[in-house]
């Protein structure tokens, strides 16, 4: 345990301390900060744990909402993205996105599948031109006792540096970040 300070924080820490080993170019930033990862900016608007997220009208699903399955919650990272390449990116159907969610225990999470189905997001093979950007609910399913700690982006496409470790843009999270409404 770390002198002076509880286990909450010694379990945070320790985690943010064995992910930040794991890579080289790690930025760690707040919720209203902004860092990039080649020609990808992000910056984290806000992170709310809710109950579903509505999702666009398709054939297969029809107007269903997400929903976490039982003994699981849904985190949304509401995320401005901006392409700042030369070329034009599709986000999630050409994997350009890279995300995680760690929790106190180090467990990482992947977000959850199809995100250009939820209201709001860009489409799947929607292009989102050089200088552009829009802004993104990522959502990550994690079970009921789970306490977030990190949310991390990164630019899959982009290539690792000299010493092969993939940049990461690294967010803390705190719970004051956290709210139980959507900004959207």
């Amino acid at each position: 345990m770390i002198p002076g300070k509880n286990c909450a924080t010694t379990i945070v820490v320790g985690v943010l301390l064995l992910f930040g080993a794991m890579t080289l170019n790690a930025q760690d930033l707040r919720v209203g900060m902004t860092g990039r990862d080649g020609g990808e900016v992000f910056t984290l608007r806000h992170v709310a744990i809710v109950s579903s997220l509505p999702r666009k009208v398709s054939y297969v699903l029809g107007d269903k909402p997400l929903l976490p399955r039982r003994g699981a919650k849904l985190v949304v990272a509401y995320v401005d993205f901006l392409n700042d390449r030369k070329e034009s990116v599709d986000i999630y159907c050409d994997f350009h996105l890279g995300t995680a969610l760690y929790d106190s225990d180090g467990r990482k999470f992947d977000h959850v599948g199809s995100l250009y189905e939820i209201v709001g997001n860009t489409g799947c093979n929607e292009r989102i031109q050089p200088g552009l950007g829009s802004s993104e609910a990522i959502a990550f399913e994690i079970p009921e006792g789970a306490t977030p700690v990190a949310v991390v982006f990164w630019d899959p496409q982009e290539a690792d540096d000299p010493m092969g470790k993939i940049s990461l843009v690294r967010f803390t999270l705190a719970v004051a970040d956290f709210s139980r409404t959507s900004p959207k």
